[in-house]
């Protein structure tokens, strides 16, 4: 019952933030999410949702990951632990976002342990390059260049 008055208000956030011109896009993800019935789909709507959103509203952002986890417990194992991933760097990139880089680190650094453990390049590409983003933001960029770099040669390898 919590999940879904919860959902309901972080529909009626977005939707109210669309129709203010917030984006187009958002309206449009929205009824997309309404009509999705398939978690994996929906989940890949709210990952897009959180995309549009984070940057403004990251707070708000972060009450989407929950609904994505939420979806998440409908798929086999193995997809949700991809997820899984995917919600960590979400919120490293919503607490880079806010400047705080440590907690931004925390969630980088352990989607990409997760990463490696399920040896996903792509995964673990992102989570070295927001590493490297964290460096360079506090500049660092010896660091911030290595770590973009193994970004990249962890990238070609997909």
């Amino acid at each position: 019952m919590k999940v879904r008055l919860f959902y309901c208000l972080s529909i009626f956030f977005a939707i109210s933030m669309a129709i203010h011109g917030e984006s187009v896009k958002l309206k449009t993800l929205f009824k997309d999410l309404k009509t999705t019935v398939e978690p994996q789909k929906r989940i890949e709507v709210l990952f897009s949702i959180v995309t549009e959103i984070k940057g403004s509203y990251p707070d708000s952002a972060a009450h989407f990951f929950n609904l994505i986890n939420t979806e998440s417990q409908k798929l086999p194992f193995k997809e949700q632990k991809i997820i899984e991933i995917r919600l960590n760097i979400g919120r490293a990139q919503i607490e880079i976002a806010k400047g705080n880089y440590d907690a931004g680190w925390h969630f980088d650094s352990l989607a990409l342990v997760q990463a490696k453990t399920e040896k996903n390049l792509e995964q673990q590409a992102i989570a070295t390059m927001g590493l490297g983003n964290i460096f360079y933001y506090r500049s660092q960029f010896d660091k911030a260049q290595e770590y973009n770099n193994e970004a990249l040669r962890l990238n070609r390898q997909t």
